[in-house]
């Protein structure tokens, strides 16, 4: 989103891989690290030619923790691989729309952390998508049919506190978890 780059003094995105087995089912119940944070996204699977099929909600939970808060750069990020960690998806929709429009609020206990239009990465899904398809290709990401790509964090990455949580995507549903 532009308040990372603005961070980073960057003028594109970052790309990191996230792994089958962190893929968490909604309700899951997720261990406090510090370090670790959650970051409110759009999930999108494609076909093998970066056609978008269906689009879902999706919490990434990075975990992110340097010794100094010097060594947080851009470089040590993509070593890092972008602090990709664990991640949620909740039911996904027919790609029909852009969903773009949509705005996603995350609660912990009842109290709002982050509000957020899903625009704010790289201008939402219909925009973020050839880009990202593009540099995956780019850098030899494996791309399969059912790939899922996730579309960047939107508004604020909220550190990860105990307590249960709920990411509301308005008519595309709502992701609960818990952190203990």
């Amino acid at each position: 989103n532009p308040q990372a780059q603005a961070f980073f003094g960057l003028d594109h995105a970052l790309l990191g891989s996230l792994y089958s087995d962190g893929r968490l089912s909604g309700g899951a119940s997720i261990q406090k690290l510090e370090g670790r944070g959650l970051e409110t996204e759009f999930a999108v699977l494609v076909d093998g030619g970066g056609q978008p099929q269906a689009i879902a909600p999706a919490i990434e939970i990075v975990f992110v923790s340097f010794s100094r808060k010097s060594d947080m750069t851009a470089s040590n990020l993509v070593i890092g691989n972008l602090g990709a960690d664990l991640f949620l998806v909740g039911d996904f929709l027919p790609w029909d729309s852009p969903h773009s429009d949509v705005t996603a609020t995350l609660e912990r206990n009842g109290e709002v952390v982050n509000d957020a239009s899903m625009n704010e990465a790289l201008g939402g899904p219909a925009a973020a998508l050839p880009w990202i398809w593009k540099e995956m290709k780019a850098r030899g990401y494996p791309v399969q049919n059912e790939t899922l790509i996730m579309m960047g964090a939107c508004g604020s990455v909220v550190p990860a506190q105990t307590g249960s949580y709920e990411a509301d995507y308005g008519p595309m549903g709502k992701l609960r978890f818990s952190i203990e």
